[in-house]
């Protein structure tokens, strides 16, 4: 039981992430052709530029890391209820 909650916990992270991977990604999409910042500007912008670049790697790599485990504690416990529900036939 505790295995099918924290394989369910993991999947839900898992799929949050995802969002928050759509939600970087399209922050960084929209800013394509961004207004030229000249001085001290251009520094700050560009920081802000790799922070939401970052953000899309982390969210994409915390996304995976946690659909991959999910899907690694919950495939083994549904097969071992089929098995269970349908036993051998000899």
């Amino acid at each position: 039981m505790l295995l099918n909650a924290i394989g369910i916990v993991l999947a839900g992270f898992g799929i949050w992430f995802a969002i928050e991977l759509v939600r970087s990604t399209m922050m960084v999409v929209s800013w394509v052709h961004p207004k030229q910042a000249t001085g001290p500007a251009g520094l700050a912008v560009a920081t802000v530029s790799l922070i939401g670049l970052f953000g899309v790697f982390v969210f994409g790599l915390l996304s995976v890391v946690c659909i991959t485990i999910a899907c690694w504690i919950l495939e083994p416990l549904r097969r071992w209820r089929e098995w269970r529900a349908h036993p051998a036939r000899e």
